[in-house]
């Protein structure tokens, strides 16, 4: 199932499976790795939130979440706030470990 949406001006195919991991990409794309503060802006858009959504789950202020989201600082958040970071953006800790440390690939036509 591939989710499609306008990212910084440029088409992205997210191609992925039924507990979002990454699927092998098709040939005729380019695949990137996001840096964490691209990958937490696109989380949020794909869960539809605003900044303001995130940070009042998370227990942090709308302009953190934009400096996360800028790469100005990263989080450093408790095991409940990770939690909340989690279930708010619907991904798993697993995932979210891999979109903090820049190991998510996307692919764009």
């Amino acid at each position: 199932m591939g989710h499609f949406f306008d990212y910084n001006r440029k088409k992205i195919n997210i191609v992925k499976n039924q507990h979002t991991k990454l699927l092998k990409m098709p040939t005729n794309l380019t695949p990137i790795k996001l840096s964490f503060p691209e990958w937490l802006r696109l989380r949020r858009e794909i869960a539809k939130l605003n900044q303001l959504e995130v940070a009042k789950a998370v227990g942090v202020t709308k302009q953190t979440i934009s400096s996360w989201e800028k790469g100005i600082s990263k989080p450093a958040l408790n095991p409940y706030q990770t939690e909340q970071l989690c279930l708010i953006l619907q991904i798993t800790f697993e995932e979210l470990v891999k979109g903090f440390n820049g190991e998510v690939e996307i692919s764009i036509n």
